[in-house]
């Protein structure tokens, strides 16, 4: 035991100012005291009003909601007369992570988010406006605090958490403005529209759909997804082949940087910056305070959802239909035009319908148009087997805009809030993925696909994507996604995706990579010396952290430290 603590000490770093061994812990002359808290809370307009109450009904949900909560409330119901500053006591600080509920401490609470990790932030923050988010982050500064933001928090398996750290939630600041006219200052010809950091998909389609023309923005397919980290991950849903990835439709971000300077990043203006954060994905460039993006008309015919759903016994002949439908997919896909973005879904499941094993495969289209502008009932004959056994259903459904499509699934998905324990759980690296091309989509994701499927003895699920452009309006090197990436025309996710290619998805992946391989999985090697670069003169001190993010190397040490305190105590 000696001999092993002795090992973990010697691997806490023995850095310079700025590193993970100089971030600030309880106990430290740096920490705040009890004054310097209090100040700080005076200055985020304590008086104003913080809510994120939801009104009920077909109101978009400010903040998505935990799927126990009581009353379908965000924050366990804890969401009126909000304070602009949470502390955490240190008895709670001891027990080293929240546990999600009704009867929570206040302070857990307001961390609610997604997949929280085992340990907790130190101070939750309410900011209204960027005046507020300097005073924070010179506040981090000063004290040398590790900052987390989220906006919804709905990062997939949160590698945005800081231990004993500030969680700036900028969730309250939801600006939305508009321009639709052809002459903005970026030409774009259905005009661009400037949005808070706090916004989720369905407050801003349910705002488009309210606009004398109907528009809408590139969104996820998951409505209760914020606007900033879906867009600087890169970003696919529903419009990506048609409307380009979530990163092709920035045109600028406001920002606070690590020294507390409150910066605009476009094409023209801090054009490095602009690059990294249009794909470097996470909170990792200081705290976005605003974004504007491009607006899109909603089609004259609205918006259709095509679904598709096959189920087979899981015996030799149902084996054989699903592997003529999973090979006829490719071809039948890439036959689309660029209005039809995908998402398909298969299972394995031990007891179906039938009482035995059954394998089922929904495959659902968002199309930008009407029924009446395609050759539906042709299309869909051309992917299901001439003498199908399986049972097999379609369903065809119209909304007049983005609004009418978000709303169906307003909470989904809800926050899953207990905590991710530890590395053995098999929810830890729930989720690979890998961004594969037509030949690879055509050659070998089929039959990899079945061969996964053949032969499981309990529930198994993965799921791809088709909502990939394959190419875009934007250069190649406009934004810092990794070349595989842009090339793409599939995203698959399901255990042993990521040995079909080199390249995994930023936003939605297994929380642990192998070594260092995640700089080259998700930017390309090239890429991401130059998003290091750029980090490094940005937030020289590292006060912006996130696991397997840009500059995260040794920072990721710094759990190791917090985990050593817990064993020397």
């Amino acid at each position: 035991m000696a001999r092993s603590i002795a090992l973990l000490v010697a691997m806490v770093p023995w850095c310079c100012d700025g590193s993970p061994a100089a971030w600030c812990a309880r106990g430290d002359s740096c920490w705040p005291t009890a004054a310097e808290l209090q100040a700080l809370e005076l200055d985020l307009a304590p008086q104003a009003d913080r809510s994120l109450h939801w009104p009920g009904g077909d109101a978009p949900y400010p903040l998505p909601v935990p799927d126990d909560s009581p009353g379908g409330q965000p924050l366990y119901g804890m969401s009126q007369n909000l304070r602009p500053l949470y502390v955490q006591d240190a008895s709670e600080a001891a027990f080293g992570s929240c546990m999600p509920g009704e009867n929570a401490s206040d302070f857990c609470k307001q961390s609610t988010r997604n997949w929280p990790r085992v340990w907790s932030p130190a101070f939750i923050a309410w900011p209204l406006t960027s005046t507020h988010v300097q005073r924070l982050i010179k506040f981090a500064s000063k004290h040398r605090l590790c900052v987390g933001v989220a906006g919804t928090g709905h990062d997939f398996l949160n590698r945005h958490s800081c231990d004993q750290g500030l969680f700036i939630r900028t969730t309250l600041m939801k600006e939305i403005q508009w321009n639709l006219y052809g002459n903005n200052a970026w030409g774009h010809a259905d005009g661009t529209v400037r949005l808070g950091p706090g916004l989720t998909f369905t407050e801003i389609q349910k705002s488009g759909s309210e606009q004398p023309r109907k528009s809408f923005v590139a969104s996820g397919w998951c409505p209760t997804v914020g606007i900033i980290g879906w867009s600087t991950g890169g970003g696919h849903g529903p419009y990506g082949r048609s409307k380009g990835l979530g990163v092709d439709n920035i045109l600028e971000v406001e920002l606070v940087t690590g020294d507390g300077t409150s910066v605009v990043a476009n094409a023209t203006t801090n054009a490095d910056l602009f690059w990294a954060i249009r794909g470097g994905g996470g909170s990792v460039w200081g705290v976005v305070t605003a974004i504007t993006v491009r607006a899109h008309a909603v089609p004259e015919r609205g918006i259709t959802s095509v679904a598709l759903q096959f189920i087979w016994d899981a015996d030799d002949a149902g084996l054989e239909e699903l592997r003529e439908v999973v090979q006829a997919y490719p071809d039948w896909a890439l036959g689309l035009d660029a209005r039809w973005s995908g998402v398909g879904v298969l299972v394995s499941s031990v007891g179906g319908e039938s009482g035995g094993p059954q394998w089922s495969l929904n495959i659902a289209y968002v199309v930008l148009g009407g029924v009446d502008e395609m050759d539906l009932q042709n299309a869909v004959e051309q992917l299901v087997p001439t003498n199908c056994s399986s049972s097999f259903a379609q369903h065809v459904t119209h909304y007049e805009d983005a609004w009418g499509f978000a709303k169906g699934a307003s909470n989904v998905p809800p926050y899953n809030p207990a905590p991710i324990l530890n590395a053995s759980s098999p929810l830890w690296n729930a989720i690979e993925s890998s961004l594969i091309d037509e030949d690879t989509m055509k050659a070998r994701f089929p039959e990899h696909v079945v061969s996964l499927f053949h032969g499981q003895k309990s529930t198994f699920s993965g799921t791809f994507f088709h909502d990939i452009p394959g190419g875009s309006t934007e250069p190649v090197t406009a934004t810092s996604i990794s070349p595989g990436f842009r090339d793409a025309t599939l995203l698959l996710e399901y255990p042993g995706s990521e040995e079909l290619s080199a390249n995994t998805y930023f936003s939605e992946s297994s929380y642990e990579l192998p070594g260092a391989s995640w700089k080259e999985r998700y930017w390309g090697k090239s890429n991401y010396q130059k998003l290091l670069s750029i980090k490094n003169e940005f937030d020289p001190h590292g006060l912006f952290w996130c696991h397997h993010c840009v500059g995260s190397d040794e920072r990721d040490m710094k759990a190791d430290r917090r985990r050593l305190g817990d064993i020397l105590v």
